[in-house]
């Protein structure tokens, strides 16, 4: 059965844990930052909670890191999600989650969550960038699983918010990049369900709803991790990351629906091999029990499996 978790940082951690006993999380992790996760860690292996870890970071304080994206952003990149692979390691944690990489730099400030394309580097093919991903993640998952972790490759929506409610674009590398990966070359996925519906844009809801679906059925035997949140109106390629309570779900336009979301669940209800992880922007102790009610029972418990 799925497993049930919660997404927890450096801060506010434990009074997330205290609100739903979580046994299963995900750490939202800036890799330049080490030490302020020390106590979260000594927490998390002294209750034995079962843990991955969601890769962040700059580059020269700078850059996103990028695994698509030649030159030395792309060596910085790889050595710092070994680092993080690393400590994954030590921690007998479970995997590390990174993203899939975009066809620009893109400039990152993560106090602010603002991702701005680089106006100066150019802009790779998607078959060039996706040839170095190849490249990179094969070197990538290799080195995780001699380190006995498994490292997850997230899908990410075509654009990104910055200011006044605009959106721009982040120049990701599609889904479809992720799903050869994964049939050719047997990497593990994490489908964030309103990433993979972000992935496309500017088309009638019902056919993006069609898209996702048939992306997730493709990427459902290699998927091991589910991103569970909602995305509201307008239905521009970025994610709003919004929740999934009776709050959430009620919004005119949220998407996906109580019905669908539930449809995409299913796919995932005979695994026992698939966690699930809420990303809300706020109140994630409320969207970890809405998430456990949309899961049979015994996913219910989200204890050892």
């Amino acid at each position: 059965m799925i497993k049930p978790g919660i997404k927890v940082g450096p801060q506010d951690w434990l009074n997330r844990f205290e609100q739903t006993q979580a046994t299963y999380c995900e750490v939202w992790y800036n890799a330049t930052q080490p030490n302020r996760y020390r106590e979260v860690f000594e927490y998390l292996t002294a209750k034995q909670i079962h843990t991955g870890i969601h890769f962040w970071g700059t580059i020269d304080d700078i850059w996103e890191p990028n695994v698509a994206y030649p030159g030395p952003t792309l060596e910085k990149t790889l050595n710092m999600i070994k680092a993080t692979i690393d400590v994954a390691s030590q921690h007998q944690f479970h995997y590390v989650n990174i993203h899939c990489g975009n066809t620009k730099l893109i400039r990152i400030d993560l106090n602010k969550q603002i991702f701005l394309p680089d106006k100066n580097s150019q802009k790779l093919l998607p078959t060039t960038a996706e040839i170095i991903q190849k490249q990179s993640l094969i070197e990538l998952n290799s080195y995780a699983t001699s380190k006995d972790i498994m490292l997850l490759v997230e899908t990410i929506p075509a654009k990104t918010p910055t200011t006044g409610g605009k959106v721009t674009s982040q120049h990701s590398l599609p889904v479809a990049s992720l799903i050869r990966r994964a049939i050719n070359d047997h990497i593990l996925i994490t489908n964030d369900f309103c990433h993979t519906f972000s992935d496309e844009f500017d088309k009638p809801l019902n056919d993006l709803w069609q898209s996702l679906w048939k992306k997730t059925l493709a990427l459902a035997p290699y998927t091991k991790l589910l991103h569970i949140n909602s995305v509201i109106p307008p239905y521009n390629g970025a994610d709003s990351h919004h929740g999934i309570t009776d709050q959430d779900l009620n919004i005119p336009g949220a998407f996906p629906t109580r019905e669908k979301l539930t449809q995409l669940l299913q796919l995932f209800y005979h695994r026992d091999d698939v966690w699930a992880i809420g990303e809300p922007s706020q109140h994630h102790a409320d969207n970890y029990f809405a998430l456990k009610k949309l899961l049979p029972p015994a996913s219910r418990q989200g204890g050892p499996g």
